[in-house]
């Protein structure tokens, strides 16, 4: 972070203070943990679930910070420290972030979606890198402290920050548009994540078009074209692109995707200009579609087709998103971060289309956060998979007993649910042998790396 000046900061704020902010103050960092090193810096008092921080006001005085940033009810006397008191954090957060982010001039790129959006900013900042200085969302820390932490780990010599943003309910992604304004903005897919507080798609879709909110006047909105809620989309306010693999009528659409066993996924990137051959080492065909996004981006900010190409060849996901491990002639995919129909349904057929020859072998748990339609959408996905022609699928969890039952109705040829995942263990451990496809996949909440540590590292 850059040295900001408190007077400045907190003109744009909409704070009390305790006494008159001098011109000369200042701050070269801001801190939410007092374990770390809070000396010059801000520490703004964040609360969670399991702590205050609030708690450690004192602390991160003694430690050395010049400010603090509190709740309204904070009471305590803390001597002539500048304390900076808001009715409401996250608003807060977001006006820091937005003075920060205009003082540095830095391009930002917002990425939102119910499906894919890590992956596709992982992409994004791989392909920007390619020509600039890049920061990005770690992991997937997409919540207003996420993107504020991001933003504020800028610095002048950074040009482009790509920043993923997240939410379970109206209004949330507003804030967070608002609070980075985007340059650019992507919304990868309309899908039924969040479903239970928000209750239709067509609530998804409003919330996810609010990255429209803060996107810089002028600035770019790139679409997947494949998605029935976005494809239609259109704007007099700013420029709209749209990527596809379906919908030829998209600016950018991808053909031909071939995928070379598990080592990655050939594909040419079309517009009505040029074809262009490209690799990715990634699977399945919604990572082409997360590379034609990126595509998009790249071209918006005078990216030559040579760097993305490059860039496409130097991706690599983060977390346990497709992660290829191999032990004893088993192949592992560790695809456990989290699960929805979409992204289920899609790794089934990456396992399917890649893995032909092979002995496949899917690892499946619940996926959360459905509402009303969790059941029919844990009966669908046994369908699925017979369909496609898994042979084997292995559950664990409430809800998966629902997909073994749709699955052994619909003729899959081996399907069976545990009640414990030792108990998983155990049958995946018998029936694995050199040559096998076993693909692991649920909601992050199922704690699948307890079975890929149990099979893999011992």
């Amino acid at each position: 972070m850059e040295r900001m000046y408190l007077k400045e900061l907190v003109n744009t704020l909409d704070v009390e203070v305790n006494r008159e902010v001098q011109n000369e103050e200042f701050i070269d960092s801001i801190c939410t943990d007092t374990r770390k090193d809070v000396c010059g810096s801000l520490f703004v008092a964040l609360k969670g679930q399991n702590f205050d921080g609030h708690d450690f006001v004192k602390t991160a005085i003694e430690n050395g910070a010049k400010a603090v940033l509190v709740d309204s009810h904070f009471k305590e006397d803390v001597g002539n420290i500048l304390v900076l008191k808001t009715k409401d954090m996250a608003k807060t957060l977001m006006r820091i972030a937005n003075y920060y982010r205009n003082m540095l001039k830095i391009t930002v790129v917002g990425i939102t979606g119910s499906v894919g959006k890590t992956s596709t900013k992982d992409m994004i900042a791989c392909v920007l890198s390619e020509r600039y200085k890049v920061i990005k969302t770690p992991e997937n820390l997409n919540n207003e402290i996420g993107v504020f932490s991001t933003i504020m780990s800028a610095g002048y010599k950074d040009e482009i920050a790509v920043i993923e943003m997240g939410m379970c309910n109206l209004g949330e992604i507003e804030l967070l548009s608002c609070g980075v304004e985007p340059d650019i903005a992507v919304i990868t897919k309309i899908g039924v994540t969040h479903i239970e507080s928000l209750k239709t798609r067509e609530n998804i879709f409003k919330a996810k078009m609010e990255i429209t909110r803060g996107l810089k006047p002028n600035g770019l909105l790139v679409l997947n074209a494949d998605d029935g809620y976005l494809k239609n989309v259109k704007s007099a306010e700013f420029k709209v692109m749209f990527y596809g693999i379906r919908n030829e009528h998209a600016d950018v659409w991808g053909s031909e995707a071939k995928f070379n066993e598990l080592a990655g996924t050939e594909f040419y990137v079309n517009t009505n200009m040029v074809k262009i051959k490209a690799f990715l080492p990634a699977l399945g065909e919604h990572n082409v579609s997360n590379a034609l996004a990126a595509y998009c981006v790249g071209k918006k900010l005078k990216m030559t087709d040579e760097q993305i190409i490059n860039g496409f060849k130097n991706y690599v996901s983060s977390g346990a998103r497709q992660k290829l491990v191999e032990k004893d002639g088993v192949t592992y995919v560790l695809d456990y971060y989290n699960a929805n129909p979409d992204s289920v349904k899609a790794a089934v057929q990456t396992l399917c289309a890649t893995a032909k020859s092979c002995k496949k072998i899917f690892i499946f748990a619940d996926m959360n956060e459905l509402g009303s339609i969790s059941d029919s959408a844990h009966k669908e996905i046994g369908e699925f998979m017979a369909k496609m022609n898994v042979d084997v699928l292995l559950c664990v969890g409430n809800k998966s007993k629902l997909t073994v039952e749709a699955a052994q109705k619909a003729k899959i040829n081996i399907a069976m649910w545990f009640s414990t995942k030792a108990d998983l263990i155990k049958k995946l451990k018998e029936i694995t042998q050199p040559g096998s496809v076993v693909w692991i996949k649920g909601s992050r909440s199922m704690k699948l790396e307890e079975v890929a540590d149990e099979v893999i590292l011992k």
